[in-house]
Formats: C-alpha cells, sequence, structure tokens
C-alpha cells in the first residue's frame, strides 16, 4: 500500500507539473520535477501514512 500512496501523489504532482509546465517545456522534464516534488515539501505527505502503517 505504500506503493499506492506514492502512485497516487505521483499522478496528481505529475498532472499539476503537466499544466504548469506545459507552455515552457515538454511532458519529460515534468516526470523529473515530480521526483523533486517528491524527495522535497510533498514527501513528508505519504511519509505519514507509510510510518503508520509500518508501525501496525
Amino acid at each position: 500500500s505504500s506503493a499506492l500512496a506514492i502512485a497516487t501523489v505521483t499522478t496528481v504532482t505529475a498532472t499539476i507539473d503537466t499544466e504548469a509546465t506545459a507552455t515552457r517545456a515538454p511532458v519529460a522534464p515534468s516526470l523529473f520535477s515530480v521526483g523533486s516534488s517528491l524527495t522535497g515539501g510533498t514527501n513528508s505527505v505519504p511519509g505519514g501514512f507509510f510510518d503508520g502503517e509500518e508501525e501496525t
């Protein structure tokens, strides 16, 4: 289920990043932005779910 949480966050972030970068860059660079976002601010959100599941 950890992978599912990552997939969900990545999908949502990818949609936002693709729309935001579409005017200045192809879709491919936006995928790298997703990775950066996940290792940055957004990582704390799925991280909470992972910690909870691992402790259960």
